[in-house]
């Protein structure tokens, strides 16, 4: 019994991993609206002192198969554990950590016609609830990275259940960002 449970659990889980893997891939061949011009690239930036990485299969090539070899190691861990009948079920969680820290390599964040392409998940413009633009002052987490980024903003971006972030280091980035998301 504990067995279809965890098995139903863990292929739900990885439909939703693979689901969402599939959709930032087949986003990142669509057109980019923001940024494309060298100010609005070097003005957004989601690591600090690092710039975007390129929104394409091949500029981000780390985080592509690191996904799909964590998939892969999810995937055949699972069909070990319940093949073995082992009675401990909860040895997959260990990867939960890594699991927290994927959307960490995708060094991406594009405007597109439907949404925002932000790290590892797209979010389409009517699931945007809020957004705002948090100043980095002494008290941010982000304050001394780099002088730019000490006058710059992290912007929030609200979804139903959860937030995307990136951080932008120039007005007027930070003014055109503004008004896209108004927009929509």
């Amino acid at each position: 019994m504990i067995f279809a449970v965890y098995g139903s659990f863990m292929l739900a889980f990885m439909l939703y991993l693979v689901i969402r893997f599939v959709q930032v891939l087949v986003k990142m061949r669509k057109p980019v609206v923001f940024p494309v011009t060298k100010e609005e690239w070097e003005g957004v930036q989601m690591i600090p002192q690092k710039p975007l990485g390129s929104p394409t299969i091949s500029g981000q090539k780390m985080a592509v198969w690191f996904n799909s070899l964590f998939i892969l190691f999810l995937s055949i861990g699972t069909i070990v554990e319940i093949a073995m009948l082992k009675r401990n079920l909860l040895t997959l969680f260990v990867l939960v950590p890594v699991l927290l820290n994927l959307p960490k390599l995708w060094n991406l964040f594009v405007v597109q016609e439907d949404g925002i392409l932000c790290g590892s998940r797209f979010v389409h413009w009517h699931k945007i609830q809020s957004y705002q633009f948090i100043p980095i002052d002494i008290h941010h987490r982000f304050y001394g990275h780099s002088t730019e980024l000490n006058k710059g903003y992290e912007l929030m971006i609200q979804t139903k259940l959860s937030a995307v972030s990136c951080l932008v280091t120039t007005e007027a980035v930070k003014e055109k960002l503004a008004e896209m998301l108004d927009e929509h």
